[in-house]
C-alpha cells in the first residue's frame, strides 16, 4: 500500500514542472525578440579579469 502511494507522489511530483513550464509564452521568444520588446540591452562586465577592468 505504501509503495503505491509513494510511487504516485513521485509520479505527480515529476510531472508538475512539465505542466507549469508550458504555460509561459516568453519561453518561446528569441533573444532578439525580447530585446525588441523591452527596448533594452543589458551588458555585464567582470572587473576581476585584467583586460575587462580597464574602462
Amino acid at each position: 500500500m505504501y509503495k503505491k502511494a509513494i510511487a504516485l507522489v513521485l509520479l505527480i511530483s515529476l510531472f508538475i514542472p512539465f505542466l507549469s513550464g508550458c504555460s509561459s509564452n516568453d519561453q518561446n521568444m528569441t533573444t532578439l525578440e525580447k530585446i525588441k520588446k523591452t527596448k533594452e540591452f543589458v551588458v555585464g562586465m567582470d572587473n576581476t579579469f585584467p583586460p575587462n577592468g580597464v574602462y
